[in-house]
């Protein structure tokens, strides 16, 4: 019976503390979940910008809300473009792509670009710069 209670109070303490983080923290917590589910996509880019794409978008849609989704496909514009840098074949399009998906959810949500940048540990100016670029119509 004590042992209950003390799982029962510990249950309650680690609720409280979450409780307890920052609007801030909490979405930057969300946006690195989402990063990190990612992750295992970029293995799909040595073989085809397009699986890629595909991957990040099966897993942004797994996301459990649509910050981590926001963090899935940001992230995926994020590598894509870099890739598109060393022009890994077909990478522009498909940044492009994720840089429109990521924009229209960021703007659905209303989070300005600070949080971003520091998911993808860029400065804030170049992010917004490719980005735009990215955005730009054919």
């Amino acid at each position: 019976m004590l042992r209950a209670g003390v799982r029962f109070v510990a249950a309650a303490l680690m609720l409280a503390a979450a409780a307890c983080q920052s609007p801030e923290r909490q979405l930057m917590r969300q946006l690195e979940q989402g990063r990190t589910s990612v992750l295992p996509c970029a293995e799909q880019l040595h073989d085809s910008a397009d699986e890629f794409r595909d991957c990040i978008r099966y897993r942004a849609g797994l996301a459990r809300n649509p910050e981590q989704r926001l963090g899935a496909l940001f992230y995926g514009w994020v590598v894509a473009d870099s890739a598109a840098m060393f022009s890994v074949p077909e990478a522009e399009p498909v940044a492009a792509q994720l840089a429109r998906e990521a924009e229209s959810l960021r703007r659905q949500l209303a989070i300005d670009d600070g949080p971003l940048c520091r998911l993808a540990e860029a400065p804030c100016p170049r992010l917004q710069a490719r980005r735009a670029s990215a955005l730009k119509p054919e």
